[in-house]
């Protein structure tokens, strides 16, 4: 495998190379990468992964053969501290619950510490807390050039190190949000490279599909209500009834939420526009919307961060009206609700010329590698996935005999995993595993909240040591 990659870079392939877990792949990409002497992106699935990418492998490899390549790490902007956002919490406290001034405490202090800004750094603030949110930002939050702390941001100094790097290390998200802008007419975040290599690529598609998407969600507009009051704390246009303009939509947004029923579910479009009231809250936050675009209008002249404010509206003003109209026959129009929230989404039913044109297509090397990119041998579906029919591949096996050293158990009966009965199931379910095999289990959980709530079951009902 590692043989074939360094053909692909030499030659400026596209290669899908698939093999089996724990067979080696990480080493297979970063030996001919970093013997190439190319300037190289590795894109990984998560933030975790990038770490161990960063911190364990890469100058695992770099030893080993001696390379003086030098690395940098890229994660997306809301892994970075705001100078400006701390500044904002730090004079408005008002919305945190529990305990705010703790979490902010923590962070204020490390904020004078710190070189990097990484907030992965910090221990003592949950990663759920919602002062993340208010202390780092966002695409839509950022006013760019027009921030004070422009030449001291975090945010600037990793791109340019990243821009420097010959090994750059980031994730999907940060690699598609970079094609996104680009393609948008924006500058760039990564800089030009001559391989790309992507990991994890089996979640390429998915991730893909939502770059090349638009969409509303409630989040956003809380978010602006939230960024709004900041703003006119900070720079105080004076306008009469701002905040309660503010409160307006804040409710219109939870009410239409409210509408679209209390389960959790996903849909399309005409499904929605089914649901007894969802017609009516849609547009009275339209309205509601529509409003507060003309109050920021006004407001907008008295600074960079109210005039952001402005700008972020009219986005999901126009978003909302595109959202209305059903005459675009290569998108398809569906919404999803969290317990809490919504989004509505625009999705292309494919993004095969879309990728090739905007990865692919641009003299390099692009690998493809992941345990499950084929199906019977085949990569005929992830190719026309991604619009890479005319790319190389190849299959290099692992050597573990599943079929006769495994076996595969879908219990039936479970409740489903937003039940709050689901995590209680499942560890009973598990504690006659653990008896049956003697203690050799590996749990893997999708949030904290189920880790711990399992671990905490267990406590005490099992004869072998629990390692949470």
């Amino acid at each position: 495998m590692a043989s074939r990659i360094e053909q692909a870079i030499a030659d400026k392939e596209i290669l899908i190379a698939e093999s089996g877990t724990g067979t080696g792949k990480t080493l297979a990409y970063l030996v001919p990468a970093l013997l190439s002497g190319k300037k190289v992106l590795v894109s990984t699935g998560t933030r975790h992964l990038q770490d161990q990418l960063y911190k364990q492998d890469l100058p695992l490899v770099r030893r080993a053969l001696e390379v003086p390549a030098s690395m940098a790490l890229l994660k997306g902007r809301s892994n970075y501290l705001c100078r400006l956002r701390l500044e904002q919490a730090e004079l408005d406290q008002s919305g945190y619950r529990p305990y705010p001034h703790v979490d902010l405490a923590v962070i204020s202090k490390w904020s004078l510490i710190t070189l990097h800004g990484d907030v992965a750094e910090v221990s003592g603030v949950p990663e759920q807390s919602r002062v993340w949110s208010d202390v780092t930002s966002t695409v839509d939050n950022c006013i760019g050039t027009k921030c004070r702390h422009y030449d001291d941001c975090f945010v600037n100094t990793a791109r340019k190190d990243a821009m420097e790097a010959d090994i750059l290390v980031v994730n999907h998200h940060l690699f598609l949000a970079d094609v996104a802008l680009k393609e948008e007419g924006y500058g760039q975040l990564l800089p030009k490279v001559e391989v790309v290599i992507f990991d994890e690529a089996h979640q390429i598609p998915d991730t893909a599909s939502m770059y090349f998407s638009t969409g509303v969600s409630q989040r956003q507009i809380l978010d602006l209500c939230r960024d709004a009051q900041l703003a006119e704390v900070a720079e105080k246009s004076g306008i009469a009834g701002f905040e309660i303009r503010v409160d307006e939509l804040e409710k219109l947004a939870k009410e239409c939420r409210l509408a679209m029923g209390t389960s959790v579910s996903k849909g399309s479009w005409s499904q929605l526009e089914a649901v007894s009231g969802f017609t009516d809250a849609l547009e009275s936050l339209k309205q509601g919307l529509q409003q507060m675009l003309e109050l920021l209008k006004s407001a907008a002249v008295t600074g960079d961060q109210l005039e952001n404010c402005y700008e972020r509206t009219q986005v999901l003003v126009d978003r909302l009206a595109a959202l209305g109209i059903d005459s675009n026959e290569e998108f398809i129009r569906w919404y999803e609700t969290s317990k809490t929230g919504f989004r509505f989404h625009s999705t292309p039913l494919s993004i095969a010329d879309k990728f090739r044109e905007l990865v692919c297509e641009q003299d390099r090397s692009v690998i493809f590698t992941s345990a499950t990119l084929a199906v019977s041998g085949s990569f005929t579906h992830y190719q026309q996935q991604l619009g890479l029919e005319d790319a190389c591949s190849g299959i290099w096996p692992g050597p573990f005999n599943y079929a006769e050293q495994a076996l595969f158990y879908l219990p039936e009966g479970l409740p489903e995993p937003g039940d709050s009965d689901h995590t209680a199931s499942v560890v009973e379910l598990a504690e006659k595993l653990i008896k049956i095999s003697r203690g050799r289990v590996f749990m893997l959980f999708t949030s904290y909240r189920a880790l711990n709530e399992a671990a905490s079951m267990l406590e005490g009902r099992c004869d072998y040591p629990l390692l949470v």
